[in-house]
C-alpha cells in the first residue's frame, strides 16, 4: 500500500522536469562532440523523428467530441461521444447522465480527482515538449457514465466493445479499510 499526497505529486512532477532537462543537456553535449557532417545527419534524423525531450516533439492532443447521436444499451438511452488523440478516433463512449445510476455522483468526484492528478503529473512533461496527453481531459465535458465503450485502432473499429451489464451499489465492510498488521509507512 502506498500513500500518494499532493506534495508527492508536486515532487514527482519536479523530478520529471529536472530529469528531462538533464537528458536534453546530455543529448546536446553528445551532438556537440560529433564531427559536423555526422552532427548534421543526426540533427536531420531528429527533426524527421522527434524524440522525447529534444524539444522537437509536439504535445499529443486529446479531444472529446459530441457526435449528436444516441443509442440504447440494455434499455437505457445513452449519448455517443468520440475520443480523439491527435485528431484520430481512439474510443467511443455511449454515456448516461451522472445521477441516473446509483452512486454515479461519487464516480464523478473520483474522475475529477484522477484528472487533476494526471494533469499535474503530465504538466511538467508537456512543458519539455514531450509528446503526452491527459487521457482524462474532456471527461468533465462528457458529464456522464459510459455504459458502452468501443475502441479504435488508427481510427478504425477494432471490434472491442465493453458494455456495463450491471450497476449496483453496496456497502463495504469497515474491515476493508483496516491497515494491514505488517504495514509500515516509509519516508522518501
Amino acid at each position: 500500500m502506498r500513500t500518494l499526497t499532493k506534495a508527492d505529486i508536486d515532487r514527482m512532477a519536479g523530478q520529471v522536469a529536472s530529469g528531462m532537462s538533464d537528458v536534453q543537456r546530455q543529448m546536446q553535449a553528445e551532438l556537440a562532440r560529433l564531427p559536423p557532417d555526422q552532427r548534421a545527419k543526426a540533427e536531420e534524423m531528429m527533426r524527421q523523428h522527434p524524440m522525447a525531450g529534444t524539444g522537437n516533439s509536439k504535445p499529443r492532443l486529446v479531444a472529446v467530441k459530441d457526435t449528436g447521436r444516441s443509442e440504447s444499451v440494455k434499455g437505457k438511452s445513452c449519448h455517443v461521444w468520440n475520443v480523439l488523440r491527435d485528431a484520430v478516433l481512439i474510443a467511443q463512449h455511449c454515456v448516461v447522465p451522472y445521477g441516473s445510476l446509483a452512486g454515479s455522483d461519487e464516480l464523478r468526484t473520483s474522475v475529477a480527482r484522477i484528472s487533476a492528478m494526471t494533469e499535474k503529473l503530465t504538466q511538467s512533461v508537456r512543458q519539455m515538449n514531450v509528446s503526452s496527453g491527459n487521457e482524462f481531459s474532456g471527461a468533465d465535458k462528457i458529464d456522464g457514465v459510459a455504459v458502452l465503450t468501443r475502441t479504435f485502432t488508427d481510427g478504425e473499429a477494432d471490434g472491442t466493445e465493453s458494455i456495463v451489464t450491471e450497476w449496483a451499489t453496496r456497502s463495504n465492510p469497515a474491515s476493508l479499510f483496516d491497515v494491514p498488521a505488517d504495514y509500515a509507512k516509509l519516508k522518501h
